[in-house]
């Protein structure tokens, strides 16, 4: 049977597993054959609404904000994620 196996952040790779065994409560997903949907907003569209709810307080940046910087730490901030060590956002500031 073929699988859908995760190798790690952005690395999955189509294996054959004789018998694929659950691992992650996550992998019943796959198992039950359901279809998640995603899809993205338009950035332009609600950037000063989402601005202001962050500035308000109301959203909170914490959570996808890994790596808050310096613009003068653009050079390393860029090959930390080119190189996905363990980051899902860097943000510079000026």
């Amino acid at each position: 049977m073929k699988v859908l196996v995760y190798q790690g952040p952005r690395d999955v790779q189509i294996d054959d597993k004789p018998r694929p065994e659950i691992q992650h409560p996550e992998d019943i997903i796959f198992q039950r054959e359901l279809q998640i949907r995603m899809s993205q907003c338009s950035v332009k569209k609600y950037n000063e609404q989402l601005l202001h709810l962050i500035e308000v307080g109301h959203i909170d940046t914490t959570k996808i904000i890994s790596q808050p910087m310096k613009l003068g730490q653009a050079p390393k901030g860029y090959k930390i994620f080119d190189k996905k060590e363990d980051v899902t956002k860097v943000v510079f500031k000026p």
